[in-house]
């Protein structure tokens, strides 16, 4: 097998009456040439256009408005290859025996495919790759390959097929329902509409001799059974396409420990293979397994299996792929209170503790490896185990699953349908099923995937107009056609029809998975997270404003003197103004509402992170009748108001810091149940926990009131164990000027493994003190990267660091509590070196003391 990567690329609009010209077999290539632009593929078209001057920043204010007529038009992508001089000699030799294939890896959506002028076929869906066989004569006879990619408006497509078939309900866009695209880039209620062609994969040019590998699939079936030397077996599947006949066809099969030394080797040889489909399936037993787990659950060894084929001594293709040894099951067991839902992995009970993850960019032809490393290294340094890959985004590009794979963490996989009603003529279904083959084939040898779900809340939208999910339109798909085709491709994995579901109500707290959007959606005070036992809360979130420079991106320098009905910030809101009102009412309610922006983004920030921590909080203490927890959301597709704890420019939130130290691995919950304070201690560490807990009752100016102490022991990984404590045992006797402070001591060396604080009334009653925060020394390492020693009078609540006229790029701890007269060390990294002048002339604090005390 040999390859050329297609990068040379054109562009062009095509105007009314040159459209009719694509509705031929045959076309004048050279016509898109002559007028087309270069283009950037992988890409988008607004990206293109954009960059030759001919739209503005679709991020900057409300400037989504004035692109809207790019979804109105039709576009042509060209592109020229001199075909190889020995690719042209092979194939004139022996045009039989080789093919020439052109893989388009992701085309929006409805495209018609010229080469050489002459159409070679059509598409109709963005999930998949698309693969062509070129006609050998016309390349032979042209030398070259040009390549015309006529591109259909979709949204004209949608509204042609509303019109034939019938509206269904959905938000957003009605007719995006028809069309197996992207479903966000139509307008979600955290992204715009940009919704133009593009192709958002990249594209190229194969030539194959005699056959070619089709699929390689890897599946665990047994796990070593107690000794480290017991052996696992898994299973390889081998699918080949062969062009013609031939006398025999090689197939190889090695298979490679994670440090690549050779653990199993086999080989097959077909005789006399006719041309086709062949199926080839190899058992290999591996010595000495060694298991994948999650992160924070064990090690994540990769093996490496690779397939080579060749015929009398020639190699014609190979195939690698990376797998995990490791069994997944979903714990359904009926208890008092309803049903589990649990995951384990290798026979071990996980709780899932992280996000959902939605598309890093609105234009994701342009996201790289770098990009997804950056992000989802971010997942976890925040100690996640655990993402959901939502249901109205994309199927992730290979480098995400991957490097999910590296580092262990867990991801739940939706179907790309998404809040609303879905056809069910014939054609559709028939798309859905290729479709999902095809997902599931590329996508089945991460260990990291641990769950197919058919979609995101359809049952439970149709639920609440209609009082059954039964009759949803769509229903064959998620109820039949998905689960078949899982237990076809994929049976070791678990099938989920839909996100939340679990009964005859979707969302019940007693089975399957729940979203809980009663807090923020429906106005409720976070104090109602409290009352939600769910099994598995796979949704939840709260808004907050993006970092300042993130906001300086889309509404400009002079974003000081906005505020948030001023049109940047209602431009960069998809929830419209109830959305900003929300921010308000929460912030009116439990901090206080501050008159600079600067101050109003850092409040906001506080008031989701402090939402988050009591509701993921409870939700581990009550492990593991509850599961798991995941967050909406973790990311952003632009610059936006939205519940993201990473904003778009990878910039953390506040929420982002409380989830380091509420996802950690040794964790004390406390909160007040009445007169009460009940503490939990979780350890899912891989370590035994032997310790000390104290809890103190303190003043804000760091005076010990009382002290109670509490032997700990818990096994490695044992989810939770609780005591009670009564306010008064601890004197307690003024809320609004005490809290409470638990400290997990380690028994062996007393060194601190963890500590939480709780306000015993809201935040907005405490009475607070001015800080006094003061920075007790500074030591440059390495030119830029400044250890910075903290101390405050008075206790410091949320406490962040800031830097006028400079951005560091790295800190390793900020909007913390600090204790009177506890000393914090901060390392602060910068892109360039830094002098301690002027770090202390730059640096400055942010503290909800002051918020309270200036409001």
């Amino acid at each position: 097998m040999e390859q050329i990567q297609v990068t040379d690329w054109y562009y062009c609009e095509v105007d009314d009456s040159e459209r009719r010209l694509f509705a031929g077999k045959k076309i004048d290539a050279r016509k898109f040439f002559k007028k087309g632009k270069k283009a950037k593929v992988p890409g988008s078209i607004f990206l293109d256009l954009e960059r030759d001057g001919k739209i503005p920043d679709p991020f900057y204010s409300d400037n989504e408005k004035q692109v809207q007529w790019v979804e109105e038009k039709d576009w042509v992508y060209s592109a020229c290859v001199d075909m190889p001089a020995d690719w042209l000699k092979k194939i004139e030799q022996n045009p039989s025996q080789w093919r020439i294939h052109l893989l388009f890896n992701g085309i929006d959506t409805f495209a018609k495919i010229f080469v050489n002028g002459v159409l070679i076929g059509s598409t109709n869906n963005a999930f998949i790759p698309w693969r062509f066989t070129l006609p050998h004569q016309r390349i032979i006879k042209e030398g070259k390959c040009t390549i015309t990619v006529f591109i259909e408006s979709a949204k004209k497509k949608g509204e042609e097929l509303t019109h034939k078939y019938g509206l269904l309900n959905a938000p957003f866009d009605r007719g995006r329902v028809y069309i197996r695209r992207l479903q966000y880039l139509t307008g979600w209620d955290w992204g715009p509409r940009l919704s133009g062609a593009s192709l958002s994969g990249s594209v190229q040019l194969f030539l194959y001799h005699f056959s070619r590998i089709d699929d390689l699939w890897v599946r665990t079936l047994k796990l070593p059974q107690g000794s480290s030397s017991d052996t696992a077996e898994i299973e390889t599947t081998v699918l080949l396409e062969t062009f013609c006949e031939m006398s025999a066809l090689r197939v190889e099969m090695s298979i490679y420990d994670p440090e690549l030394n050779a653990v199993a080797k086999l080989e097959r040889v077909l005789k006399n293979p006719r041309p086709g489909v062949q199926k080839i399936n190899f058992s290999v037993n591996i010595p000495s397994a060694r298991l994948w787990y999650p992160r924070g659950y064990g090690e994540q060894p990769l093996y490496t299996a690779v397939v080579t084929l060749s015929c009398n001594g020639e190699k014609l293709d190979e195939r690698s792929v990376r797998f995990g040894i490791r069994r997944v099951h979903l714990l359904q067991e009926q208890d008092s209170r309803g049903k589990s839902f649990l995951f384990c992995i290798n026979d071990r009970k996980i709780f899932c503790k992280g996000y959902n993850w939605i598309p890093a960019d609105i234009f994701p032809g342009r996201l790289t490896e770098e990009d997804y490393r950056s992000l989802l290294e971010k997942v976890a340094d925040s100690n996640a185990n655990c993402l959901r890959v939502w249901g109205g985004g994309l199927y992730e590009h290979d480098a995400f699953y991957s490097l999910c794979d590296e580092l262990g963490i867990l991801v739940w996989q939706d179907f790309m349908f998404a809040c609303a009603e879905y056809p069910e003529q014939e054609w559709f279904l028939e798309q859905v099923h290729q479709e999902a083959e095809k997902v599931i084939r590329r996508l089945r040898n991460h260990p990291s995937i641990i769950l197919w779900c058919g979609n995101n809340e359809n049952e439970w939208i149709y639920y609440m107009k209609h009082n059954t999910w039964k009759t949803l339109p769509g229903h064959k798909i998620f109820d039949s056609i998905l689960p078949s085709v899982c237990e076809e491709n994929d049976p070791e994995r678990p099938y989920w029809q839909s996100s939340p579901f679990g009964g005859d109500d979707p969302n019940s707290p007693d089975s399957g998975d729940r979203h809980n959007w009663f807090v923020w959606s429906g106005w409720m005070p976070v104090e109602k997270y409290l009352e939600d036992t769910g099994r598995f809360i796979s949704e939840f979130g709260f808004q907050s404003l993006p970092h300042p420079q993130t906001v300086r991106a889309f509404a400009g320098e002079n974003y000081h003197s906005l505020t948030l009905t001023d049109t940047p910030f209602l431009a960069h809101q998809k929830q419209d103004l109830l959305g900003n009102i929300r921010l308000l009412r929460y912030l009116y309610d439990y901090l206080a509402i501050p008159s600079g922006m600067d101050e109003l983004i850092y409040a906001t920030q506080v008031m989701q992170a402090e939402a988050l921590k009591l509701a993921v909080e409870h939700w581990r203490s009550l492990a593991f009748h509850t599961a798991g927890t995941l967050i909406w959301q973790f990311n952003d597709c632009w610059p936006a108001i939205s519940w993201s704890v990473v904003d778009y420019y990878r910039r953390a939130k506040a929420g982002w810091f409380y989830a380091r130290r509420f996802f950690a691995p040794v964790l004390v919950t406390l909160k007040r149940e009445n007169e009460e304070l009940l503490c939990s201690v979780i350890n899912e560490s891989q370590n035994e926990l032997t310790a000390d807990l104290v809890l103190q009752t303190l003043t804000m100016d760091g005076e010990i009131l009382c002290e109670y102490r509490h032997p700990v022991s818990l096994p490695a990984q044992h989810p939770v164990q609780s005591l009670s404590v009564s306010l008064a045992e601890l004197k307690v006797n003024s809320p609004e000027k005490q809290f409470v402070v638990a400290t997990l001591y380690d028994r062996k060396d007393s060194h601190i493994i963890c500590r939480n604080i709780c306000f015993l009334a809201r935040l907005s009653r405490i009475k607070w003190r001015k800080p006094e925060v003061s920075l007790k020394s500074i030591k440059i390492k390495d030119g830029n990267i400044a250890e910075l020693t903290l101390v405050t009078r008075f206790f410091a609540k949320s406490l962040s660091l800031y830097f006028e006229g400079v951005a560091p790029v790295k800190i390793s701890d900020d909007y913390f509590d600090l204790l009177p007269g506890e000393e914090k060390k901060i390392l602060v990294t910068f892109s360039h070196p830094v002098s301690e002048k002027d770090l202390r002339e730059n640096l400055r604090f942010r503290c909800l003391n002051d918020l309270f005390l200036t409001s």
